[in-house]
């Protein structure tokens, strides 16, 4: 190998390292405004909240649970908050923050209170069942509404209306259907693959 080769390696070594770091930087900001607005919904008011960026990057072990557990992520923080709230409650104190650390948010104790608190919520691992079909609609685009919107106006009847609206619901469960029962896509091994 010759001298450019390695230098340009390294340059393209440090380019992925910065691209990286700029995702993961747009991932923990997302997260944390997730967690400001499930704050915001349990105390009625926003919370003020000032972290480093080090601290920041804590918060990317709530998201990796919500998706290795396959839980929406406001879930996760408000268990886990009202939780450490509880506990470290103090009679006459106002409620700083969060009311706990982001290092106790983090623990192993906080993943068995997750654990325990999924179980819960989620009797007979209703959370996988949900996370699946969440994804199968993701995967098939059938999330966002498709099309323009059609004005009730231009319809002449409300036949018209009931037999255009049973096309598409037909449409989209037969959609459903024909991925469901695709063997094609059951045998494509990548993690989180929901049609296995």
């Amino acid at each position: 190998m010759s001298e450019e080769d390695v230098s340009y390696s390294a340059k393209a070594k440090s380019e992925i390292v910065k691209h990286e770091i700029a995702a993961l930087r747009s991932r923990s900001f997302r997260a944390l405004v997730i967690l400001l607005r499930t704050v915001r919904k349990m105390d009625g008011k926003p919370p003020f909240i000032r972290l480093a960026p080090r601290e920041r990057y804590r918060l990317m072990i709530l998201v990796a649970w919500a998706e290795k557990y396959k839980v929406p992520l406001p879930f996760v923080y408000q268990t886990l908050v009202s939780y450490w709230r509880q506990k470290t409650k103090r009679p006459g104190k106002r409620i700083a923050l969060l009311g706990a650390r982001l290092r106790s948010l983090t623990s192993k104790t906080s993943e068995s209170i997750l654990l325990s608190a999924i179980e819960r919520e989620f009797p007979g691992a209703e959370n996988i069942f949900e996370w699946k079909e969440r994804k199968k609609k993701q995967l098939l685009g059938l999330t966002e509404q498709r099309g323009r919107p059609m004005q009730l106006l231009n319809l002449l009847s409300p036949d018209e209306i009931l037999y255009n609206y049973d096309r598409r619901v037909r449409r989209r469960a037969k959609r459903m259907e024909r991925a469901s029962g695709s063997d094609k896509r059951k045998k494509r091994a990548w993690r989180g693959n929901p049609w296995i």
